[in-house]
């Protein structure tokens, strides 16, 4: 331990950090088997990132529900957290892309033309006509129990190239799959 007199502050070795518990702050998943008796909330319930069941499993922790509290966020942060929630999913895609790219040899960097800003990106999903290119269906998006539900795709135009804007249609997943 590091001791600073004139600002009153300590500096402790990281190693050190094994020997403390911080009791007022738990995750659903490290109290998970276990029983409180005392007061706790539960954070996060009304997010599109918690699932029922993961709720489900915080509150049968509590011995008594009176002691349970729960926090809840405003309209604004909800709305906020679930464009964040897709937005991670379509870059998640977006990363699958990328990597079926590599894995294949389909490099978009030495694609022709390649200017560094060309691949698929989440602003190219949102600015994409909202039907399938091959069978008109609407696409959907909706955030179901925490996960994001979508029958969205993209499908290459010519399949030894890349995922760049000029080489892609927004596809529904069944035709995508089914390659129409």
């Amino acid at each position: 331990m590091i001791s600073n007199k004139e600002s009153n502050e300590m500096v402790f070795e990281t190693s050190i950090l094994k020997n403390f518990s911080l009791p007022y702050c738990s995750t659903c998943h490290s109290v998970q088997g276990a029983t409180i008796k005392d007061d706790f909330t539960i954070f996060h319930a009304n997010t599109p990132y918690t699932s029922r069941n993961f709720v489900w499993t915080a509150l049968t922790r509590a011995t008594d529900f009176k002691n349970v509290t729960f926090f809840e966020h405003t309209d604004k942060e909800i709305k906020r957290l679930e464009e964040s929630k897709l937005k991670q999913y379509f870059s998640l895609k977006i990363n699958g892309y990328k990597n079926q790219d590599l894995m294949v040899k389909r490099l978009y960097y030495t694609y022709p033309f390649f200017d560094g800003e060309r691949y698929v990106d989440y602003d190219w999903f949102t600015k994409q006509n909202k039907f399938c290119y091959h069978c008109g269906v609407n696409f959907y998006y909706e955030l179901n129990d925490g996960v994001v539900c979508s029958n969205m795709s993209v499908d290459r135009i010519d399949s030894t190239q890349c995922h760049i804007y000029n080489n892609c249609t927004m596809s529904c997943i069944y035709c995508n799959v089914n390659k129409y």
